[in-house]
């Protein structure tokens, strides 16, 4: 790998792009075409935001039963 010395720059500068930074792009743009892997992340970020909003979308504790109204018919 090339350098570019400036001789106000405390640190070399690198000329070519980080061969490391390349090879994690490319497996990030293959992972990101597998469907496999996407319908993998969507059902985890489902389970995620049931997990945070759980009490927003059901608000109603069911093992706490309404002993009182239990036999009562359908009403109005």
């Amino acid at each position: 790998m090339t350098a570019v010395q400036d001789p106000a720059a405390p640190i070399a500068i690198p000329a070519q792009p980080d061969e490391a930074g390349i090879a994690r792009r490319e497996r990030l743009r293959l992972l990101g075409r597998s469907p496999t892997f996407v319908i993998g992340c969507l059902l985890f970020g489902i389970w995620i935001v049931c997990a945070l909003f759980g009490t927003l979308i059901a608000p109603h504790n069911p093992q706490f039963p309404d002993v009182l109204n239990k036999l009562v018919g359908p009403s109005g």
